[in-house]
């Protein structure tokens, strides 16, 4: 079993913060229609994850609990 240590998942953990331009590229690469992003968490990440989705024309929507 080859599992990660931290989680105990078999996928591995990716420690530090994802680089949001090559995953929104991936996603407008897969050219699959109108691309919206729905976001519930931290307001920090949100501003971010907003101001990425204006930069590469998806849809932002965000919940608040």
């Amino acid at each position: 079993d080859k599992r990660d240590l931290v989680t105990g998942l078999k996928s591995r953990t990716q420690a530090g913060r994802p680089n949001w331009n090559k995953v929104f590229s991936q996603i407008r690469e897969q050219n699959k229609g109108k691309v919206t992003i729905f976001f519930c968490g931290n307001p920090s990440l949100g501003k971010v994850l907003k101001t990425k989705c204006n930069e590469f024309g998806f849809q932002y929507r965000k919940e608040t609990f």
